[in-house]
């Protein structure tokens, strides 16, 4: 069971301008992977933008704070909103093909969900895992990151993810 949440334009305007200022906030703190994006394909604001049109989305969803840009956030590597990291794709066959990214400074605890914006102002929200799921050899990312890729298919269903868990 995916879902879909449609964007309104405050929503999207929101994203961009939180896309806009983390980029600028990460450029000036050197973080590891801008640096590391910069180096593999530009690492640009609209890289950042798909990311925050997917966490305004699990917002809206979740019905919980709309996802920041302070500093101290960027720093902490608290999760984006509701207590989940979001990752989220611009093109579903990157999803599909590359698998979603779990970094390895994901604590294995924290709840990941996986979505995508390929149609805005429409985000797919597809499923979610506990990040120590993918946190294993077996899914290691093959590109260069430091990281983990797992598997689309092997997502949970968010008919799974249960109101206790969805309140934090």
């Amino acid at each position: 069971m995916n879902v879909w949440i449609t964007l309104t334009p405050e929503q999207i305007a929101y994203a961009a301008e939180v896309a806009r200022r983390r980029h600028k906030t990460n450029r000036a703190v050197g973080t590891t992977d801008l640096i590391m994006d910069e180096a593999r394909h530009g690492g640009t604001v609209a890289d950042d933008k798909v990311g925050c049109n997917g966490e305004v989305a699990v917002a809206a969803w979740l019905g919980t704070e709309m996802p920041v840009d302070d500093l101290d956030q960027a720093r902490l590597k608290a999760p984006d909103t509701g207590g989940f990291e979001v990752r989220t794709r611009g093109v579903r066959w990157h999803l599909v093909t590359f698998g979603v990214m779990v970094k390895d400074t994901d604590p294995p605890e924290r709840k990941v969900l996986a979505a995508q914006c390929e149609d805005l102002p429409q985000v797919e929200i597809i499923g979610w895992l506990y990040a120590g799921e993918s946190q294993r050899e077996i899914y290691r990312d093959p590109y260069g990151q430091r990281g983990y890729r797992y598997p689309y298919a092997l997502l949970r269903s968010l008919s799974t993810l249960s109101e206790e868990a969805r309140s934090g």
